[in-house]
C-alpha cells in the first residue's frame, strides 16, 4: 500500500504467490495499530465525505499497485507461467478487488460478518483462521493463473 509518494508498508505481489508472497500478506494484514489506521483509512476514502479526497489519493495508490500486479502478470506470461489467453487488465483488477475484499474484512465489521457467513468461519478470528483463509484464496488465484496442462 502506498500513502502520498510514500511506502507504508511491505506490498505483497498477489501475482507472484509463492508461499513467502502469502505469508507475507498475512502479516501485513495483521499488522499493528498504525496499520490498521492506514487500512481503514484506505477503505474510508471511498465514502461520501471523502469524496474531495478520494481522486487524488486513489489515483496515487491504485496507479501503482496497477502498474505493478499488471507488469507482473505481463511477465509471468511470458515465462509461461500465467495462462497465455488471460486478459492482464482484467485479472490485475480481480486480484486486487479480492486482496481488497479480505483485508477489508479483517478491519471492517460489516465484511467481517460476511467474510464469516460466506466462509461459515466460527468462533475467534485467529490469525490462524485468517492464514488458512487466505491461503485457499492464493490457492484460487494461483488455478485461475495457470495454464492449462496436458
Amino acid at each position: 500500500m502506498r500513502t502520498l509518494g510514500r511506502s507504508t508498508t511491505p506490498r505483497p505481489t498477489p501475482a507472484a504467490f509463492s508461499s513467502e508472497a502469502s505469508n507475507s500478506a498475512a502479516v501485513t494484514c495483521m499488522g499493528g495499530s498504525a496499520m490498521n489506521r492506514t487500512l481503514v483509512l484506505y477503505l474510508n476514502v471511498s465514502s461520501a465525505g471523502m469524496e474531495p479526497f478520494a481522486a487524488q489519493l486513489s489515483r496515487e495508490v491504485e496507479k501503482y499497485t496497477s502498474d505493478h500486479l499488471k507488469a507482473v502478470l505481463a511477465r509471468d506470461m511470458a515465462l509461461g507461467l500465467v495462462r497465455p489467453d488471460l486478459e492482464i487488465r482484467q485479472a490485475a483488477f480481480w486480484i486486487n478487488s479480492l486482496y481488497i475484499i479480505f483485508v477489508a474484512s479483517l478491519v471492517s465489521k460489516h465484511f467481517s460478518v460476511r467474510m464469516r457467513e460466506y466462509l461459515e468461519i466460527r468462533g475467534r478470528m485467529t490469525n490462524g483462521v485468517i492464514e488458512e483463509h487466505l491461503q485457499r484464496t492464493v490457492e484460487l488465484i494461483r488455478r485461475f493463473l495457470a495454464p492449462a496442462t496436458g
